[in-house]
């Protein structure tokens, strides 16, 4: 008579057992052909006021790997990015080498962006490389002077983060 129970005991998680064992393998199987969930997310720009991120992102493969977004300056006056490295990638894998930036072509010091104004900005990771189809995910940072009053408003700086998948 116990062994009649020892054998529904063993029958019953034996069947469970495979079942959850069905479910660990399917769930493998779906990461497997989806891949890296991180890729699943699409490509964003996110900054606080004054500013807002436009929606052309772009990151470029390469040795010298860009990074290119819009900002608008949304504030009722101009702005100005004084110094050339005053807009750049501050994430720990890119830090040093995405510093150099260009906002509509022209390298950013003393930079006005007016009252309203998009730009577009090209970061470049000297040295950085990315590689197609992966993902660049990283906080930025932008050092400014708000030109409203120029003698207590300079120096100010706004960070964001950006995700985008290198081309």
């Amino acid at each position: 008579m116990m062994f009649k129970k020892g054998q529904a005991a063993m029958e019953f998680l034996m069947t469970y057992g495979w079942a959850i064992l069905v479910v660990l393998i399917a769930i493998g199987v779906l990461i497997f052909l989806v891949g890296n969930p991180s890729n699943l997310v699409g490509d964003s720009c996110r900054i606080g006021t004054p500013f807002n991120c436009g929606t052309s992102l772009t990151a470029d493969a390469g040795v010298d790997g860009t990074v290119t977004f819009e900002l608008t300056n949304g504030l009722s006056n101009s702005v100005t990015i004084v110094g050339a490295n005053d807009i750049a990638l501050t994430g720990s894998a890119y830090s040093a080498a995405c510093i150099d930036s260009t906002i509509d072509g022209v390298a950013t010091t003393d930079s006005v962006i007016n009252a309203g104004q998009t730009v577009t900005i090209v970061i470049t990771c000297t040295g950085q490389a990315f590689t197609a189809g992966d993902k660049v995910k990283s906080p930025f940072q932008i050092t400014y002077t708000d030109n409203s009053n120029a003698a207590i408003l300079t120096g100010l700086i706004k960070t964001g983060d950006i995700t985008v998948s290198v081309k």
